[in-house]
């Protein structure tokens, strides 16, 4: 897709009254060094950017990269929604909230359970789950911050994970 080739480009630019040999030899060596660049480094970066912009933060897609880079493509890392605290906040009347009433146990309403800030803060929103052979392999080699690093680039901004063994 981005392969450019400066000799053709210097043929079909080059006016047809300047087209001498001698001029086409000095373009093509005075644009050798560009043509160097583009061909070892250029089309390097387009292809790692190309496989990075096929997935994005979609389950699915997180999965199937994780797998594809630390576990050899076998499906063992999984990806664990967990679910949400459901939070019950404390109104004063004149904030005007729709009024909630706690309850004894012996009336049987479900029971609301008031949380702590921090409780709430140390939440996540999935978890990364990963084999224990390999989660161990990872920790030996120090690869877990790899993955760390690889999930915070794919995930949606604003969420929390954590990584675990099973």
């Amino acid at each position: 897709m981005y392969n450019i080739d400066l000799a053709i480009l210097i043929g079909q630019l080059l006016p047809t009254f300047l087209r001498t040999p001698v001029a086409t030899a000095w373009l093509t060596a005075l644009l050798a060094p560009l043509q160097w660049f583009v061909d070892n480094t250029w089309n390097v970066a387009v292809l790692e950017f190309q496989d990075k912009v096929k997935y994005n933060g979609q389950i699915i897609y997180l999965e199937r990269i994780l797998n594809q880079r630390y576990n050899s493509g076998s499906t063992g890392i999984y990806i664990l929604d967990v679910a949400d605290i459901e939070y019950f906040y404390l109104y004063n009347k004149s904030e005007g909230v729709t009024t909630k009433y706690l309850y004894n146990t012996y009336e049987s309403a479900t029971p609301q359970y008031l949380y702590n800030w921090s409780e709430i803060a140390t939440q996540v929103d999935f978890i990364v789950m990963v084999p224990a052979a390999l989660y161990a392999t990872l920790s030996a080699n120090n690869q877990l911050p790899n993955v760390t690093a690889l999930v915070t680039y794919y995930k949606i901004a604003g969420t929390r994970f954590s990584i675990q063994s099973y």
